[in-house]
């Protein structure tokens, strides 16, 4: 009767032969051109899922869909010259096989620096101009420092990795309503300018700063 209606689906797309060229793994002083080869391929999973509900309620009648979609992909072959090192090869996301792909790379966060003894007593080296308020960066390796080498995946970019949406229809004798929200998430947005530096380029603050932390209130 169309009362309630589930439907889900799991997915996997195996591709090889993507185009790709041989020169990438050859050294700069061979001097010539390549064509392109099917060399490389990839791997996309994920899930679908939508539920609906469509009723009425004397002349009222209406509709209800959701639908979820998680989707990801990975290099499974990637034809390329091997890095100097270990790390590097590691570090290098974008042509490693068997690890996901749009990997958005940083530094991870310890907290904040509370009030100036935590400044002091740090046993994280800290840079002579760090401030109360300023960001503790994780020491992810645990080597005592924090350099490129902490340095890991802590998000993803690109495209989102999950997707959603809602439809409502409803109509009543001559009237009738319809709208969609859709939505994404699991993705990395950085702002910039003036949503990321307050006074950028001389202007004003915008309002969303003015409850960020402060000494004088840390719970701001």
């Amino acid at each position: 009767n169309g009362l309630l209606g589930f439907s889900s689906d799991y997915f996997v797309r195996n591709r090889s032969g993507l185009l790709a060229t041989q020169s990438a793994t050859l050294p700069d002083v061979v001097g010539v051109a390549f064509p392109q080869e099917n060399l490389n391929g990839d791997r996309s999973r994920g899930i679908d899922l939508e539920v609906n509900h469509r009723n009425h309620i004397g002349d009222f009648y209406y509709n209800v869909k959701g639908i979820l979609g998680i989707t990801r992909t990975m290099n499974t072959t990637r034809v390329i010259a091997r890095a100097g090192n270990s790390y590097l090869n590691w570090n290098n996301s974008t042509y490693t096989a068997n690890r996901w792909n749009n990997l958005y790379w940083g530094y991870g966060s310890a907290g904040q620096f509370e009030d100036w003894n935590a400044i002091r007593n740090s046993n994280i080296y800290v840079p002579k101009n760090t401030v109360v308020g300023d960001y503790r960066y994780e020491d992810w390796n645990g080597d005592g420092a924090v350099n490129i080498l902490d340095n890991h995946p802590i998000s993803t970019a690109g495209l989102p990795t999950l997707t959603y949406g809602l439809t409502l229809n409803a109509s009543y004798k001559n009237w009738d309503f319809n709208t969609t929200i859709s939505g994404a998430g699991n993705v990395y947005v950085s702002y910039f300018e003036q949503l990321n530096t307050p006074l950028w380029a001389g202007g004003n603050a915008l309002r969303q700063f003015l409850d960020r932390y402060h000494p004088a209130d840390p719970n701001a």
